[in-house]
């Protein structure tokens, strides 16, 4: 019997443990509604990458043939990556140059756009301000 309420008494140490740790104060909650509470972006705004990604000051790019988004700066896992395109004349915000799947011989600069996907660099030009 002592042994069955100590394993108890674990358990429901360990069940109020998470809900500390899963509080609205956290950053383990994604909540859309109010992301400015925690500081913390929904997750369809975070970035894929531990975020070795510069910086830039933002610009805009377009392309003359479509062009896919990836959700990481690279090719690699085919089609499962692509998380949308830019259509010839669309322009998308960039906000950061990273380093990624050289997929031209010598240039490995991917962009990564305002919602947090990536571009390759090659494949898109800068729209004439």
């Amino acid at each position: 019997m002592a042994r069955a309420l100590a394993v108890l008494l674990l358990a429901l140490s360990a069940f109020a443990l998470a809900g500390v740790a899963c509080n609205d104060e956290g950053d383990f909650l994604l909540d859309e509604n109010e992301p400015e509470s925690t500081g913390t972006p929904p997750f369809f705004q975070r970035s894929p990458l531990p975020s070795p990604a510069t910086p830039v000051t933002p610009f805009k790019v377009t392309v003359d043939e479509s062009v896919n988004v990836r959700e990481s700066p690279s090719t690699q896992g085919g089609p499962e990556t692509v998380v949308g395109a830019i259509a010839p004349g669309e322009e998308k915000t960039v906000i950061a140059t990273v380093r990624g799947e050289p997929v031209e011989e010598g240039n490995d600069i991917w962009y990564q756009l305002e919602d947090g996907s990536f571009v390759y660099s090659a494949a898109v030009k800068e729209v004439a301000q």
